[in-house]
């Protein structure tokens, strides 16, 4: 079936005063929406892009470009084709922005085959319907923090079916946070695991200071505690800390992603794969984490896409994944049936419906536009 029309939307939702984390602070969440629209004008595959600062400006132009020279009037298979192809063509991710649309486009045309083939995209990739471990994302700095205002966040997320969970880190002098964590850990314990993200926002001074104190805890990982393109001081960092590093959900290119673990700077592999070239990548990623036997987590914070994309990806690699379930950043989840978003002790299922499982018209998008 061949692509009719290319639908770009820009999307913005405001966000609750004073949340921030080690990085950034943040009043509102932007999203730019890919949507392809079959030639029978009865589905619609939906993607959406990495965003960061000036990415919202650019991309639009991105995007109508590819549409107009890959997308609209092919076929679905040979637009992938093409777009495979682009993006296999920057394997260090240099053209972020690009990578960003084609990587939209990517998870569009996978949904809209899915669609147009009435079949889930997990069975299109290889896989089976099957229970994938998530963990709840949260934890951010709020204008009037405590630890026991934290302790509460994680109890809601308990009560909805959680049992791993990952707070911020290093917005606060070390001390500071060290008593953050140490009242979560006092009161769960260790029935609850424990991530923690610092957002690539610190030097390789406080990282290493900070890891020395949290080496008592039991951590599941410290998250992209320095920039992605360090390598030798994340090794570094790696070599002498007691808790696994684990990243990066920023990085772009393949070969750079590959490099992180090559070089021992992560123990963990954490990919998103609306940069690093979407489920086409996001599939040959994973299945180069199984050959080194590293674990592989796929990030999300953004939109229903990103997650529902993210539980059907992990449902078809050979290699287990952990997906994330963002609490702050759950827009367009209203347009998923109730039970497609169950969660149990952390578990929860890809939908056995076509595509990534769930749809949306342009005309619904465009009445969310501001």
């Amino acid at each position: 079936m061949k692509i009719k029309t290319t639908y770009n939307s820009l999307l913005t939702f405001k966000t609750e005063k004073g949340l921030r984390n080690a990085a950034n602070s943040m009043h509102e969440k932007r999203l730019c929406i890919v949507l392809l629209e079959s030639e029978c004008g009865q589905h619609f595959g939906l993607g959406e892009c990495w965003i960061e600062k000036g990415f919202i400006e650019a991309l639009p132009a991105h995007i109508e470009d590819i549409a107009r020279t890959a997308i609209d009037g092919a076929t679905i298979n040979d637009a992938l084709n093409q777009i495979e192809k682009s993006i296999a063509a920057d394997p260090e991710g240099g053209d972020r922005i690009r990578m960003s649309a084609l990587s939209a486009f990517n998870i569009a045309l996978w949904d809209l085959k899915g669609k147009t083939e009435h079949t889930p995209l997990y069975q299109l990739l290889g896989g089976e319907q099957q229970a994938i471990p998530i963990y709840a994302s949260g934890g951010l700095y709020t204008a009037n923090d405590s630890p026991a205002r934290l302790i509460d966040e994680i109890q809601s997320y308990i009560d909805l079916g959680f049992n791993a969970v990952k707070i911020k880190v290093g917005g606060l002098e070390i001390e500071e946070d060290i008593e953050r964590i140490r009242a979560v850990k006092n009161h769960f314990g260790d029935t609850l695991r424990l991530m923690l993200d610092a957002n690539s926002a610190l030097n390789f001074d406080h990282s290493a200071k900070l890891l020395d104190k949290l080496s008592p805890f039991n951590l599941e990982w410290l998250e992209e505690p320095i920039a992605r393109n360090q390598f030798e001081q994340l090794t570094l960092l790696n070599q002498n800390s007691a808790i696994d590093l684990c990243g990066y959900e920023d990085e772009a290119g393949l070969d750079n992603l590959k490099r992180l673990v090559n070089e021992r700077c992560v123990n963990q592999l954490q990919v998103d794969i609306t940069i690093c070239g979407g489920i086409s990548q996001g599939k040959s990623l994973a299945e180069f984490a199984g050959e080194k036997s590293v674990p592989f987590t796929l990030h999300t914070a953004s939109s229903a896409i990103l997650y529902f994309a993210n539980l059907h990806l992990a449902s078809a690699t050979k290699v287990p994944a952990l997906v994330e379930n963002h609490r702050l950043h759950q827009w367009l989840f209203n347009y998923v049936a109730a039970e497609d978003k169950h969660i149990n002790n952390s578990f929860a299922k890809a939908p056995n419906k076509p595509g990534i499982g769930f749809s949306i018209s342009p005309d619904e998008i465009s009445a969310r536009i501001v």
